[in-house]
């Protein structure tokens, strides 16, 4: 088995430190760059039992922040035309639950 530099040593402790702090799954970031898995899962261990690379945090602040909608509103109004010939217009928020009354009794 060949000697580990301290260079390689400190590279393996970068990746270890870098996927840690992403977003990628240890699958992922491997791919990314190009690193036999096994190899990484190898390092990680060691590092562990060594503290020589902090572990991935226990917790993870949510990137999802509260939103309040405003209510649209529009500025054309709905004609409905029945096959009778009635037409229903001017339909808007405050007054459709009045729809299914009229067209009831159009019909």
């Amino acid at each position: 088995m060949s000697r580990i530099t301290p260079q390689q040593r400190s590279a393996w402790a970068d990746h270890i430190q870098t996927q840690a702090t992403s977003e990628l799954s240890q699958q992922a970031y491997c791919d990314r760059n190009q690193i036999n898995l096994r190899q990484f899962g190898y390092w990680k261990r060691m590092f562990r039992r060594s503290s020589e690379v902090q572990s991935k945090p226990t917790t993870r602040q949510s990137k999802f922040v509260p939103v309040q909608l405003a209510r649209q509103t529009s500025n054309q109004s709905l004609t409905i035309s029945l096959p009778n010939g009635v037409s229903i217009a001017g339909v808007d928020d405050s007054n459709q639950h009045l729809i299914a009354a009229l067209v009831g009794a159009c019909q």
